[in-house]
C-alpha cells in the first residue's frame, strides 16, 4: 500500500475528482452533503461505474432532482441519481432543502 494514493492509505482529502464534503445547517439540523466520486471502470476517464441502487431505500424526487432515501432510527440520507448525497440525523425535508442549495 505504500505506493497507494494517499486517499486508499487512510489520509489526505477526498480522491482526485471528488469536492470535499459540506455541512450545511446548524445543531440538530446539520446536514452533510456532498459528491460521489466517479471512476470508469478501468480507471480512465470513461463512462463512470455507477452502482445499481434501485434496491435501496425508495424513490424520492423534488426541487433538487429525484434519487433514494434511506432512513434509519439514527437519521436519514438521499442518495441523487445524478451523485450527490445528502445525510443527518434530520428528516427528509431537511435533506432536500439541503440539496435544493
Amino acid at each position: 500500500m505504500e505506493n497507494a494514493p494517499a486517499h486508499e492509505r487512510g489520509r489526505g482529502g477526498p480522491p482526485t475528482g471528488a469536492e470535499r464534503p459540506r455541512a450545511v445547517g446548524e445543531g440538530w439540523d446539520t446536514v452533510v452533503v456532498g459528491t460521489v466520486p466517479q471512476r470508469a471502470p478501468d480507471g480512465t476517464g470513461g463512462q463512470p461505474d455507477r452502482p445499481d441502487l434501485s434496491a435501496l431505500g425508495t424513490p424520492v424526487s423534488g426541487a433538487w432532482g429525484s434519487g433514494r432515501e434511506i432512513t434509519t432510527t439514527a437519521g436519514s440520507a438521499i442518495l441523487t441519481d445524478d451523485g450527490r448525497f445528502a445525510a443527518g440525523a434530520v428528516g427528509t425535508d431537511v435533506l432536500g432543502a439541503a440539496l435544493a442549495r
